[in-house]
């Protein structure tokens, strides 16, 4: 079975600040290139998310690290997918996880800046 994948790129038009410090306005510009990347690659979030879909958005943070490391999943990245995914009516979103062995995952997702 022959497999093509599909790349997107996009880039921001507008200040976007921190992992772990931004303003609604600079969510909203990263929502706006979540949002590109999904146009482009998939023909839009409706094709990914259908009403009352369950949907799964598994996230890295492995250890308790910086947010703006780049060891993890991006807060505003992952702010923005969750706001997108609400916007298609699923039935449920959750965000899945397991930290490193020997690792508490929720203390991780705080260090990481998740919650």
């Amino acid at each position: 079975m022959s497999f093509k994948a599909k790349v997107a790129i996009t880039k921001a038009q507008k200040d976007i600040g921190a992992p772990d410090k931004y303003s609604r306005e600079q969510l909203d510009e990263v929502k706006r290139m979540v949002r590109s990347v999904a146009d482009g690659s998939m023909g839009g979030m409706q094709n990914i998310v259908k009403p009352g879909n369950s949907v799964l958005i598994k996230i890295n943070t492995v250890v308790p690290s910086d947010p703006g490391s780049g060891y993890t999943t991006d807060p505003r990245v992952l702010e923005a997918v969750i706001e997108l995914v609400k916007e298609q009516n699923p039935g449920s979103v959750k965000i899945i996880e397991r930290c490193a062995q020997g690792r508490d995952t929720l203390v991780a997702m705080e260090g990481c800046g998740i919650v």
